[in-house]
């Protein structure tokens, strides 16, 4: 710069020494001077291009890293850069004309996601109706067009709000379905020094301790995507992957430890309902009823359990003239306890009878006040010659205990909620497939072929279908409500 600008001060000398040529004035000249070294400077890269304000002091925006958004992006102005992860991973915010922009760029200098940035982003009908159905509530912060190589539109990333303020991330591809989701658990840090941010990985860039946690759970499995999500020093993964037209979504921190997992199965799931003997009870459950329950009288137990695994305990047992049901989880630990019917004699007995067993009277009465409901269980208690019967049933998610007497006046009623739901699962086949679902599988994925499905009741209610359908390579589980209606749309 010196030495160009000791040219121009002698050529600028010469001419106004020279007799023919035009008489520059000192004041000119230092004009001339001026905007001459305005152009050098204008020529270099912009301070804060370089040095933006939202980064850190002690770490410099590599040349490497400003060069590749120039170069994707030979009109972007405005740029500003924000370590998101020190020495490896930066985002950068721009203009290119009056889009807003974003990017993501590793120490490599290479854009691994850019983003056009707007506010009326028109989310494709899967997304929104996906969005409307689960987040009801939520507020949508931004909407980002995520821009591929050849500047088309490959997919969506959502950011919302939800009413108890915690952050929710969506990611969409161009169809609107989705592929990812990172909620946290909390609502973002409020602080100036710790930045919360999200972006994508590739299976390559896992941690070693996450891949090979994966392999020896599921072996061969299909990468759906991946995101880290950084707070300060705190990394954690979101991780989803498919194998066997089940879905895998998992949540990792650094170090490989699962912090939460969760699956969609196009797998039936096999329930089982087995009687239980008192010798068969856990420890656990005995110490319980011996501390809680002391002179309790084993009447009868169930044990359940899904796809081989036990998942609770239900048991009824008799203290004096009392008999509870009770509940355990699949570890012991009480989850409900209800009196079902009392008898004051010593001289009475209880004995389970089965519905052919009642009074036609009560089974009436019954069938008048519940329209579907099935028996949980029926007893006969004799005292003397006085008898009486309690039925306990389930309508739904309720349970209700009756105590009748021969001629099915009713003596004792309550109810309570079910602490958990039945749930079954049953396979549904391709020629069984509504018109209405179909009608919509034809309309957004055209081309499709059936792969698998299933129903789910809730208590023998249809709650849900869940269809794997498969589009040229791609598999997608399309998700309706009990009424047919489209409810989500995942990628597998």
């Amino acid at each position: 710069i010196a030495s160009n600008a000791t040219k121009f001060y002698l050529a600028t000398s010469l001419l106004v020494n020279n007799k023919t040529a035009i008489k520059f004035s000192k004041k000119m000249k230092k004009i001339y001077i001026f905007l001459f070294f305005i152009g050098l400077m204008s020529s270099c890269d912009n301070v804060k291009d370089l040095q933006p304000q939202q980064q850190t002091a002690d770490e410099l925006v590599p040349k490497i890293v400003i060069n590749a958004v120039k170069e994707e992006f030979p009109e972007a102005t405005e740029m500003k850069f924000l370590v998101v992860e020190k020495s490896k991973i930066w985002e950068s915010e721009f203009k290119v004309k009056v889009n807003k922009m974003s990017a993501i760029i590793n120490n490599l200098g290479q854009i691994t996601e850019s983003y056009q940035v707007a506010t009326d982003v028109e989310l494709p009908e899967n997304a929104k109706t996906y969005i409307s159905t689960n987040y009801s509530e939520a507020t949508i912060k931004s909407v980002s067009q995520q821009i591929g190589k050849d500047k088309k539109v490959i997919g969506f990333k959502v950011l919302l709000l939800t009413k108890d303020g915690k952050e929710v991330v969506m990611i969409f591809d161009a169809t609107g379905t989705l592929s990812l989701l990172i909620a946290n658990d909390k609502p973002p840090v409020n602080k100036p020094n710790i930045v919360v941010k999200t972006y994508l990985v590739e299976q390559k860039d896992l941690p070693e301790a996450i891949k090979t946690i994966l392999t020896q759970k599921h072996g061969d499995y299909r990468f759906i995507k991946a995101a880290v999500t950084t707070e300060g020093e705190k990394k954690t993964y979101n991780v989803v992957i498919s194998k066997d037209l089940t879905v895998f979504e998992y949540v990792f921190d650094a170090t490989g430890t699962i912090l939460k997992s969760s699956s969609v199965s196009l797998n039936p799931t096999k329930v089982e309902e087995k009687t239980l003997e008192e010798k068969d009870l856990p420890a656990v459950i005995k110490t319980l009823l011996d501390k809680d329950f002391k002179g309790w009288v084993w009447q009868k137990g169930t044990v359940s359990s899904k796809d081989g695994k036990i998942q609770g305990y239900h048991i009824l047992i008799k203290i004096d003239k009392k008999t509870y049901s009770i509940q355990f989880d699949a570890d012991g630990k009480l989850l409900k306890k209800q009196e079902i019917g009392e008898n004051n004699s010593s001289q009475s007995t209880i004995k389970l009878i089965e519905e052919k067993d009642l009074p036609k009277i009560i089974v009436d009465l019954l069938k008048s006040k519940h329209k579907d409901y099935k028996y949980i269980q029926i007893s006969l208690v004799t005292e003397k010659e006085k008898k009486t019967y309690w039925v306990t049933l389930t309508v739904e998610n309720t349970v209700f205990d009756y105590t009748f007497d021969e001629k099915g006046n009713v003596l004792k009623s309550n109810s309570f909620p079910l602490t958990k739901p039945t749930i079954e699962e049953k396979e549904l086949a391709a020629k069984d497939i509504s018109a209405k679902i179909k009608d919509f599988l034809d309309k957004k994925y055209v081309g499709w072929v059936f792969q698998k499905a299933k129903i789910t009741y809730v208590n023998n209610k249809i709650e849900s279908y869940l269809i794997a359908i498969k589009v040229g390579t791609d598999i997608y589980y399309v998700t309706f409500d009990g009424k047919e209606n489209f409810i989500s749309v995942r990628k597998g």
